[in-house]
């Protein structure tokens, strides 16, 4: 069960020392939490201008272990430490801390 929290599967948010730049396909995506009407200009003017609509969610994990390809770069400014989390279509992950 659940529960009233949400559990395992409730919505999180990265503290704000924490940056996030994901990649997939090749194309960087935004990863903005804020709502709809606080979207960045610039990256929505970018995207318009690409044509592109970003996919909601941009990542998918299959019961099966197969995944959505990706990058995630992960940057805490507090710590001044990065890692690199990849995965392929098969649901192969590499974690690396960055030097």
């Amino acid at each position: 069960p659940l529960g009233a929290d949400g559990g395992p599967f409730r919505t999180r948010q990265l503290p704000e020392a924490i940056d996030t730049d994901l990649v997939l396909e090749g194309r960087p995506v935004s990863l903005n939490t804020t709502s709809t009407d606080e979207v960045d200009d610039a990256a929505k003017e970018a995207d318009e201008s690409m044509d592109i609509e970003q996919p909601e969610p941009q990542v998918i994990m299959f019961s099966s272990g197969q995944m959505t390809a990706f990058t995630l770069l992960l940057e805490d400014r507090d710590l001044d430490a990065e890692w690199r989390i990849e995965a392929d279509l098969l649901g192969r992950v590499e974690v690396e801390a960055i030097e």
